[in-house]
C-alpha cells in the first residue's frame, strides 16, 4: 500500500464558487458549515472520496424553497423509510451518503495502521504513520463540521426543514460512532509510537549494558596489573639500585637477599588489606557472571542501533 498523499485534493461542487459569490461569502475554502445571509442559509459539508478528495456538498435554504448543492445521492432508503419530502429529504440523503464514505475512509486507515502495526517490530515507517495521523485528523474535523450541520437542521426543523427533527437524532449517533472510531485510530498510533520508543530504550539499554559488563572485565585488568606493579616495584628499585657501578661492592648472595626482602615486603602488606582478599576470593564469581553476561547479550553495532535488532 502506498504511503498516502500529504495534502488531500479540493474538489468543489459545480456552481459552488458562483453560489459562494451570489451569498456574498468570500470564496476562499473551505467555508463555514452554516452561512447565515440575507439571500438564505446555506448548509455545506464534505464527501471524502476513496482518494480522500473532498467534495462539497449541501443545501442553500432560502424562504421555504431550497437549491442543491452537488451530486444527488444514487440510494434514497433513508429518507423514504422516514417519509421525508423536499429539502428535509434531500439533506437528509446526503448527510446519510457522507457518514457512509466517513466510516470507508476510517476502515481504510484502521487498515493501513494495522499494516503498520504488523511491522512494527522490525521496521516502523515513521512517514506512514504520520499520514495515516494527518488523514485521522482531516476526517474528525469533517465529521465535526457536519455534525455542526445536523445541529443547525434540527433547530431549523421548526420552520425550513419541517420533518428534518425525524432524521437527525439517527444521522447524529451514527456520526458521533465514526468520530469515536476516527478516535480510535489516534489512539492505535500513540501506541505504534510508544511501542517503537520502548524497543529504542531496549537496544540502548542492551549497549549499555554490554559496555559495562566490558568495562568490568577491564577493571579486573587494570586490579591485576596495579598488583603485580605494585610488587615488583620495590624490587624493581632495588635491582637498580644495586646495579649501579658504586654498588659494585655488595656481594651477590646480599643482593639476592635485598631483592628477596624486598619482594617479600609489598606482597605482605597488600595481602595484608582486608579488601584486596576480600575481592580475590570472589574474583572468580565476577568473572563468571561477567562471561554469562557477554554471550547473552548479542553483539549490537552504533548504526544498528537505530535499525532492525540483531537475531539472536
Amino acid at each position: 500500500m502506498s504511503p498516502p498523499s500529504i495534502e488531500p485534493e479540493v474538489v468543489t461542487a459545480p456552481g459552488f464558487p458562483e453560489l459562494l459569490h451570489r451569498l456574498g461569502v468570500p470564496r476562499d475554502l473551505p467555508p463555514r458549515p452554516v452561512i447565515h445571509t440575507d439571500h438564505g442559509t446555506l448548509l455545506s459539508f464534505v464527501l471524502v472520496n476513496e482518494r480522500f478528495e473532498r467534495n462539497f456538498v449541501g443545501v442553500l435554504l432560502k424562504g421555504g424553497e431550497f437549491e442543491l448543492l452537488g451530486p444527488a445521492p444514487e440510494v434514497r432508503r433513508f429518507s423514504a423509510a422516514l417519509h421525508l419530502t423536499g429539502a428535509s429529504a434531500e439533506l437528509a440523503d446526503r448527510l446519510v451518503l457522507a457518514g457512509r464514505l466517513y466510516l470507508e475512509r476510517v476502515e481504510e486507515l484502521d487498515e493501513e495502521l494495522v499494516t503498520l502495526g504488523e511491522a512494527w517490530s522490525s521496521h516502523l515507517d515513521l512517514g506512514r504513520v504520520r499520514a495515516v495521523g494527518r488523514r485521522s485528523s482531516r476526517l474528525r474535523r469533517e465529521i465535526a463540521r457536519t455534525l455542526s450541520v445536523v445541529a443547525e437542521a434540527a433547530r431549523l426543523s421548526e420552520s425550513e426543514l419541517p420533518e428534518f427533527d425525524r432524521a437527525s437524532p439517527s444521522i447524529i449517533g451514527e456520526l458521533e460512532r465514526i468520530q469515536q472510531i476516527a478516535e480510535g485510530i489516534d489512539q492505535g498510533i500513540a501506541n505504534l509510537l510508544l511501542l517503537q520508543n520502548a524497543q529504542m530504550s531496549n537496544r540502548i539499554a542492551a549497549l549499555a549494558n554490554t559496555a559495562n559488563i566490558r568495562m568490568l572485565g577491564l577493571t579486573y585488568l587494570a586490579l591485576i596489573l596495579a598488583v603485580v606493579g605494585a610488587i615488583i616495584l620495590f624490587p624493581n628499585t632495588g635491582a637498580t639500585i644495586l646495579g649501579m657501578p658504586s654498588a659494585a661492592w655488595v656481594p651477590g648472595i646480599w643482593v639476592d637477599a635485598i631483592l628477596l626482602v624486598l619482594a617479600i615486603i609489598p606482597i605482605t602488606l597488600l595481602f595484608m588489606q582486608g579488601w584486596l582478599r576480600r575481592m580475590l576470593r570472589e574474583i572468580a564469581g565476577f568473572e563468571s557472571r561477567s562471561a554469562e553476561g557477554i554471550a547473552d547479550i548479542p553483539e549490537i553495532s552504533a548504526s544498528e542501533a537505530g535499525g532492525a535488532p540483531t537475531p539472536r
